[in-house]
């Protein structure tokens, strides 16, 4: 059967390599903006910039997983050429996520004057009270013209057209450059700094809607055609999405929050300094799991066991060779190399913890792995479990553990746990359940 959707390799290496432009755009930008961000507005105008913006990683959680779910419902769809259902699918999941952003923008709308800003933002300057305000204020209303627009970026994913999202993302991140740059220049306002940062998200969103729509007319919504009965199905499944993401939020965001707590800000720094080195890796691997997401579910749905078996089989060794590779790099970036490259102010930079945190990020590597095969092949329920059981162990244990056995220990418990929670029970299950494919 000729393949409709196209070549698998071709489509993982195209969507990966180009991913690389958008991220490295990101990195630009941070290099660039935050310190004439500091050098413009001072230290707590940019910690109230960062603020503001993380707003958006946290809305990005009110679509309940439905824009994930849509990726798997897409792909099954337009692999069959199913165009009255496709769209049916589009068009529920546009209404519902323009519910939503509205929901949460008139929440927004009426609290707003109800919040002590002063005491929230821990603030005292009226002007910059007021800027957070309306700098808040844009964030709401961008999330409220970006979010539907979500679901045509998530199209690209399951038609296998990634790479043509990747260089408009890339031309949204230019643009945002160039003009939070043009901001700084014209001595612009902190939430007019921020109103340049999401005119350039919403342009690249909005190249690839109406590029989409004007060669796939097929995904253009239409309230006409709404079906509660298909609502009922996206709801279904999108529970699980929206779970795991919880599961992972929990699981890689509050380490530095659990070790102040539990020991003191000190702990932090040298944990902290050697994982965002060793965060790099996985960083990597996500850039390919999107790929590997939707061509293991063309494979799945055309039953090609052979595509499955072997991608399977070579990422349980990929899995393998990125833990010795990042324990013999552990030893080559080892403490010696944290301590100059901190200028010797770190303490607490043992080999030890190093090697241990190099470890631990290649959980995040398999997560990455599994996620990508679990869901292709309609497991997201089972993944679910693994995963939720291994983060709120994880979450659990760190709690209970370091302020007994510290950081280093701790980490090395979290390895154990991980290996007999989440990857020998994926592993065990997958291996049966690709054979019985």
């Amino acid at each position: 059967m000729k393949l409709v959707i196209g070549d698998r390799a071709k489509v993982i290496l195209k969507g990966t390599l180009t991913s690389v432009i958008p991220r490295g755009l990101g990195y630009l930008y941070t290099i660039l903006i935050i310190p004439l961000v500091l050098k413009a507005h001072g230290e707590i105008a940019l910690g109230l910039w960062l603020t503001v913006v993380s707003v958006i990683e946290i809305l990005n959680f009110a679509d309940f997983g439905i824009t994930n779910n849509l990726i798997n419902m897409v792909a099954k769809t337009y692999l069959e050429k199913d165009v009255e259902t496709e769209r049916k699918i589009v068009s529920s999941s546009f209404v519902m996520i323009i519910v939503i952003a509205c929901v949460i923008c008139g929440m927004y709308l009426a609290t707003k004057d109800h919040v002590d800003w002063a005491h929230l933002l821990k603030v005292d300057d009226q002007h910059l009270i007021g800027e957070a305000k309306r700098s808040l204020t844009i964030v709401v209303l961008y999330f409220v013209i970006n979010f539907p627009l979500v679901i045509f970026q998530k199209i690209r994913y399951a038609i296998q057209e990634r790479h043509f999202l990747n260089y408009y993302e890339a031309s949204g991140k230019i643009v945002t450059i160039l003009l939070v740059l043009l901001g700084i220049y014209l001595h612009f306002s902190l939430s007019q700094l921020i109103l340049m940062y999401v005119l350039g998200p919403v342009s690249g969103q909005l190249i690839n809607t109406i590029t989409l729509m004007i060669n796939k007319p097929q995904f253009v919504p239409s309230l006409a055609l709404f079906n509660k009965g298909t609502v009922k199905e996206i709801f279904g499944t999108s529970v699980y999405f929206f779970v795991i993401n919880l599961a992972y939020l929990f699981y890689s965001s509050f380490d530095n929050i659990l070790i102040t707590n539990a020991i003191n800000p000190s702990a932090v720094a040298g944990f902290a300094t050697v994982k965002r080195v060793y965060d790099l890796f996985p960083m990597m691997v996500a850039l390919a799991t999107p790929s590997f997401w939707v061509t293991n579910r063309e494979a799945f749905l055309r039953r090609d066991m052979r595509w499955l078996n072997n991608f399977f089989t070579k990422g349980i060794l990929m899995n393998g060779a990125a833990l010795l590779a990042l324990v013999v790099l552990s030893l080559i970036v080892n403490a010696h190399f944290f301590k100059w490259f901190t200028h010797g102010s770190v303490e607490n930079m043992t080999q030890l913890l190093i090697t241990v945190v190099a470890v631990n990020a290649v959980i995040i590597i398999n997560y990455n792995f599994y996620s990508a095969f679990f869901i292709a092949i309609d497991e997201i329920k089972r993944f679910t479990w693994f995963f939720g059981v291994f983060a709120v162990l994880s979450f659990g244990m760190k709690v209970l553990l370091l302020p007994r056995i510290g950081v280093t220990y701790t980490y090395m418990c979290n390895a154990g746990l991980y290996f007999v929670t989440f990857f020998l029970p994926c592993y065990l299950y997958l291996r049966k359940k690709v054979v019985l494919l």
